[in-house]
Protein backbone atom coordinates (compact mmCIF):
# COMPACT_ATOMS: atom_id res chain seq x y z
CA UNK A 1 0.00 0.00 0.00
CA UNK A 2 1.56 3.33 -1.04
CA UNK A 3 -0.17 5.10 2.19
CA UNK A 4 2.18 3.23 4.45
CA UNK A 5 5.32 3.39 2.02
CA UNK A 6 4.89 7.43 2.29
CA UNK A 7 3.87 7.54 6.29
CA UNK A 8 7.04 6.14 7.90
CA UNK A 9 6.62 5.22 11.22
CA UNK A 10 2.78 6.49 11.24
CA UNK A 11 1.74 4.34 9.04
CA UNK A 12 -1.41 3.19 11.81
CA UNK A 13 -2.67 6.87 11.32
CA UNK A 14 -2.22 6.86 7.96
CA UNK A 15 -4.29 4.05 7.45
CA UNK A 16 -7.02 5.42 9.75
CA UNK A 17 -7.17 8.63 8.16
CA UNK A 18 -7.59 6.77 4.77
CA UNK A 19 -10.21 4.61 5.74
CA UNK A 20 -12.06 7.57 7.26
CA UNK A 21 -11.68 9.45 4.35
CA UNK A 22 -13.15 6.46 2.22
CA UNK A 23 -16.34 6.16 4.01
CA UNK A 24 -17.15 9.41 4.45
CA UNK A 25 -16.81 10.01 0.84
CA UNK A 26 -19.16 7.04 0.53
CA UNK A 27 -21.76 8.25 2.26
CA UNK A 28 -21.58 11.89 1.05
CA UNK A 29 -21.91 10.17 -2.31
CA UNK A 30 -24.62 8.12 -1.40
CA UNK A 31 -26.37 11.02 0.32
CA UNK A 32 -25.79 13.23 -2.88
CA UNK A 33 -27.06 10.41 -5.24
CA UNK A 34 -30.38 10.04 -2.84
CA UNK A 35 -30.83 13.94 -3.31
CA UNK A 36 -30.43 14.44 -6.48
CA UNK A 37 -33.08 11.33 -6.84
CA UNK A 38 -35.88 12.86 -5.20
CA UNK A 39 -34.62 16.28 -7.30
CA UNK A 40 -35.14 15.61 -10.48
CA UNK A 41 -34.63 11.74 -10.76
CA UNK A 42 -32.42 9.69 -13.16
CA UNK A 43 -31.53 12.88 -15.29
CA UNK A 44 -30.23 14.87 -11.93
CA UNK A 45 -28.31 11.52 -11.06
CA UNK A 46 -26.68 11.08 -14.33
CA UNK A 47 -25.86 15.32 -13.97
CA UNK A 48 -24.64 14.60 -10.73
CA UNK A 49 -22.52 11.96 -11.77
CA UNK A 50 -20.90 13.84 -15.20
CA UNK A 51 -20.15 16.58 -12.94
CA UNK A 52 -18.12 14.21 -10.15
CA UNK A 53 -16.43 12.99 -13.30
CA UNK A 54 -15.42 16.54 -14.68
CA UNK A 55 -14.12 17.87 -11.90
CA UNK A 56 -11.72 14.24 -11.29
CA UNK A 57 -10.27 14.44 -14.36
CA UNK A 58 -9.80 18.49 -13.69
CA UNK A 59 -8.33 17.42 -10.24
CA UNK A 60 -6.34 14.85 -12.01
CA UNK A 61 -4.86 16.94 -14.97
CA UNK A 62 -4.18 20.18 -12.70
CA UNK A 63 -2.12 17.56 -9.58
CA UNK A 64 -0.28 15.20 -12.64
CA UNK A 65 2.82 16.37 -14.24
CA UNK A 66 4.23 14.78 -17.67
CA UNK A 67 7.04 12.21 -17.23
CA UNK A 68 10.08 14.35 -18.45
CA UNK A 69 9.16 16.95 -15.24
CA UNK A 70 9.13 14.04 -13.16
CA UNK A 71 12.64 13.32 -10.82
CA UNK A 72 12.75 10.39 -8.48
CA UNK A 73 15.30 12.28 -6.63
CA UNK A 74 12.47 14.67 -5.53
CA UNK A 75 10.52 12.15 -3.66
CA UNK A 76 11.29 11.62 0.03
CA UNK A 77 10.03 8.95 2.12
CA UNK A 78 9.37 9.84 5.71
CA UNK A 79 12.04 8.12 8.34
CA UNK A 80 14.44 7.94 5.70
Amino acid sequence: MQTGAIAGRARSSAAGLYVTFYYLGGSAGATLTGLFWRWQGWPGCVALFGGVSLVSLWLARISSRSSDQLDSTEIELVGD
